[in-house]
């Protein structure tokens, strides 16, 4: 199964299937248009982790090909009908389809491969209608003059013909304190950590994204577009250094923080640097590339006080951030939760929690979020990326969906 196998390890017979020892799964039975599914317990966030693009219907004859497979029939809205490695991609409707997803476009062409600056210039002259989200422009001023022309301040905006879209993603960038340390064993400096940090000044660095609108300041554990997330503020975005020394009066010692070797990196280091020394204490920063630093932070008892890291949901669950980050079971090789928070209480309730399902699944994260960063203070969350996406100025009808991106089948041509 690959990759997909990871996601669905509560399949039941998958193991064996995976281990060689059956030819199928044996948790998997399609008879007809029925698909039965048989999980070794029962998972709420199941029907989420199946709206993965892993999990799509294709038909039982499709190939099977380590470079891909360049055409397959879909289930949905449109179908491939052309497609040119690294140069095109041509979907059109698909005539089978007979939902009641919106397909208002008779044809889409992607172009691939073409020079970042060529893609701007072409939207913006209306030779092409979309750049994508995620795109790069040639340099951030360039991006910068795209927001200042067509973004959500821009004029064009205000007379209802905004082209360049900013949107939060499911992504967090935070400082995870690492509590199996003398340092941050103690909760109330955690806490006062939380309220001595600017994050406003951290998100201008925030790794979640580059431009004009690097990332959105953030102080939830669950990203603000993600069902269950808080609309309680919790701290100060620019932070409250008096209410941090009243929790930490006597705070002092030094704190190695390990982060990654990229300029953004060294600029939010200065940041957690100048507001912790406010503090009382003292940062010692050790660098490393991205895959070094995370290999390092695995291993049990690597000496980290303060680790920089983003993480961005599989899918829209809420147990994808509290649930897997704060996964307090202990492997040999360590796991997910990079401030190695222990504790028995927030264990049972994140145990219970993910066990829910229907309308008490949400509010129980909502609130447990809240619990967690106000008492237990395991991170200091400080932004949520962004997704931005240029258009021409003949396409409308924009509906962003926080996972998926842009709604292609909901474009239409302004009149």
């Amino acid at each position: 199964m690959g990759v997909a196998g990871s996601f669905v390890h509560d399949l039941a017979g998958q193991a064996a299937y995976q281990a060689g020892t059956a030819s199928h799964i044996s948790g998997v039975v399609a008879e007809g248009d029925r698909l039965a599914v048989t999980l070794v317990e029962p998972a709420a966030d199941f029907p989420a982790r199946m709206a993965m693009s892993f999990f799509c219907a294709v038909p039982l004859n499709t190939p099977i090909d380590k470079n891909g497979v360049r055409e397959i029939p879909s289930a949905g809205p449109y179908y491939i009908a052309e497609h040119v490695p690294k140069r095109r991609i041509v979907l059109k409707r698909n005539p089978n389809y007979h939902g009641s997803r919106p397909r208002r476009l008779r044809e889409i062409r992607y172009s691939i491969g073409q020079a970042p600056a060529k893609n701007v210039a072409d939207v913006e002259a209306g030779r092409s209608d979309y750049l994508a989200d995620g795109f790069v422009p040639p340099n951030v001023e360039a991006e910068a003059e795209l927001a200042g022309r067509y973004g959500p301040a821009s004029a064009a905006a205000r007379n209802g013909r905004q082209r360049y879209f900013v949107n939060p993603r499911l992504g967090l960038a935070y400082l995870a304190l690492n509590t199996s340390r003398p340092l941050f064993a103690n909760v109330r400096l955690r806490q006062a950590v939380n309220y001595a940090i600017d994050r406003r000044a951290l998100a201008r660095y925030g790794n979640l994204g580059t431009g004009p609108f690097p990332a959105i300041p953030t102080d939830q554990y669950l990203p603000p577009a993600m069902p269950g997330a808080s609309p309680t503020a919790l701290f100060p975005p620019s932070g409250d250094l008096q209410r941090a020394r009243r929790l930490a009066p006597n705070a002092h010692g030094t704190a190695v923080l390990y982060t990654c070797n990229f300029e953004l990196c060294r600029q939010q280091a200065r940041v957690i640097r100048a507001n912790l020394g406010a503090l009382g204490l003292a940062v010692d920063v050790k660098e490393f590339p991205p895959i070094v630093m995370f290999g390092k932070a695995s291993t049990r008892g690597e000496p980290y006080d303060i680790i920089t890291a983003q993480w961005h949901a599989d899918w829209v669950d809420p147990s994808t951030f509290l649930n897997f980050l704060l996964d307090q079971r202990i492997t040999p090789r360590g796991n997910a939760n990079l401030a190695r928070f222990v504790d028995a209480r927030f264990a049972d309730k994140l145990d219970r929690i993910a066990r829910l399902s229907g309308a008490a699944r949400y509010p129980a994260y909502e609130t447990l979020s809240v619990e967690l960063a106000r008492e237990a203070a395991p991170w200091v969350v400080f932004a949520t990326g962004t997704v931005r996406d240029f258009f021409s100025v003949r396409l409308g009808c924009q509906v962003f969906h926080p996972f998926y991106g842009i709604d292609l089948g909901r474009l239409c041509i302004r009149k």
